[in-house]
């Protein structure tokens, strides 16, 4: 098994058989009007984009569901993308020209090839999915920006107890405290010790032999939005954090 972190949100999954998966390809900056930026910039080969065998995006918003970068790749690729009750996912990629297109039912297995498997768990009330890969014998946890219910970690915690690896975001994707004010007593779900413990909760849970930060590889660039980018947490926080806070087994593993 082969397994890079490529950009923000964005994993190539390959197997032993060279048989490669890419999670919620985000290349090109920006997005959201031109506040969002890549941070780094990735540095990616032009062959990918008709080398890549399946695609899965876990959800529509821009820095997962990328038109311009999904422009770039051969239509004849396959896509993966999560059963919504309401999503107009599939009609955006029609559109996009992609044809080959696998709207996957909740919790179901789809097998991509020989030792090589998904499953979409879709957290219905966030219209945002987890993706769970067993690959080569080893089991991916793709967390990204979901939100996990009780019922949805006990769920992955039966089925999918000490992962090999888990992914999850680090930082803050909202718009407080730079565009709306809270009460008070509201603020504390909303602060940087609060994204802290929820990562945190989730390796607690999950007990992963790899934990690694991701989907928050951003900045903010426009003149507008330039002193937004106090707010945004850095994997290196995170990591300060763990080292004061975290007593378990999991290793905390910076990728990009």
């Amino acid at each position: 098994m082969n397994l890079e972190l490529l950009a923000h949100a964005s994993l190539k999954i390959e197997n032993n058989n060279h048989v490669s998966l890419i999670t919620d390809p985000w290349f090109v900056s920006p997005v959201f009007f031109s506040s969002w930026f890549l941070c780094p910039e990735p540095k990616i080969d032009e062959k990918i984009y008709n080398n890549t065998d399946f695609i899965y995006l876990t959800h529509w918003h821009f820095d997962h569901f990328d038109y311009k970068t999904l422009r770039k790749f051969s239509k004849e690729t396959k896509i993966y993308v999560p059963e919504f009750p309401s999503s107009i996912m599939r009609q955006e990629l029609n559109k996009l020209g992609f044809k080959n297109i696998c709207e996957m039912t909740n919790k179901k297995e789809y097998i991509l090839s020989e030792n090589f498997s998904i499953i979409s768990h879709q957290i219905e009330h966030h219209d945002d999915s987890i993706l769970i890969v067993k690959i080569d014998g080893k089991v991916i946890i793709n967390l990204n920006d979901a939100k996990p219910l009780p019922s949805s970690w006990k769920w992955i915690k039966k089925n999918f107890f000490q992962p090999d690896f888990m992914f999850r975001s680090h930082s803050i994707a909202w718009s407080f405290p730079t565009k709306y004010s809270l009460d008070k007593e509201d603020e504390s779900f909303f602060d940087k010790e609060t994204y802290f413990s929820e990562y945190m909760n989730a390796m607690e849970i999950l007990n992963p032999k790899y934990s690694i930060p991701f989907a928050s590889y951003i900045c903010h660039l426009h003149k507008e939005t330039l002193e937004d980018n106090i707010n945004l947490i850095t994997p290196y926080e995170l990591q300060h954090f763990l080292e004061k806070n975290y007593f378990g087994n999991s290793k905390f593993k910076i990728m990009n």
